[in-house]
């Protein structure tokens, strides 16, 4: 089963490319290793245009969806300002200058609902976000490393898309 063999210690720190930091300070206290059985649905919100899907790390259960999506307002902004300050995401950077002109990377505001499923059962880490960024954290996040491993960026033995939703960028 995905990540069965690992500890949090073999998992707590996330290295990549560009980033590498200690995923034990986006939770309040330390996550529970929870089995989710094939079938559970989960979802992020990220920028317009995503690849390398199966790479994502952190997701949410559909119940903490649906309580952000309760405690939010009534226009797209006020769900994306409730998912970060829940999850404690960081607001997105203003981006870089693109060669054609225009900016690149994070200058979209995150309107990109993804929802995976998982095709198998996994091993993920579940806890309280917690208050990083000035945000006041709080809900249940689910940390999911792995999902790609061995199937390629925008694959995954474990799971599959399940659908994507735009959001409104106002």
């Amino acid at each position: 089963m995905l990540n069965e063999e690992y500890n949090w210690s073999d998992v707590r720190y996330q290295i990549s490319r560009r980033t590498s930091y200690d995923v034990s300070l986006s939770f309040d206290d330390i996550p529970t290793k929870e089995e989710l059985p094939s079938g559970a649905i989960l979802y992020r919100l990220d920028f317009p245009i995503v690849s390398a899907i199966f790479m994502k790390v952190w997701w949410m259960k559909e119940s903490a969806f649906h309580r952000i999506f309760d405690r939010a307002g009534t226009t797209p902004s006020d769900l994306r300002k409730e998912w970060q300050n829940s999850l404690a995401l960081r607001r997105p950077q203003k981006g870089r200058e693109g060669a054609l002109g225009g900016r690149t990377g994070e200058a979209a505001p995150r309107t990109q609902v993804l929802v995976i499923v998982t095709t198998r059962p996994v091993f993920a880490w579940v806890g309280l976000a917690s208050p990083l960024f000035h945000k006041s954290g709080g809900e249940e996040q689910v940390y999911l490393p792995n999902l790609a491993h061995g199937a390629g960026p925008d694959h995954s033995h474990h799971a599959r898309l399940l659908r994507t939703y735009t959001l409104p960028a106002i």
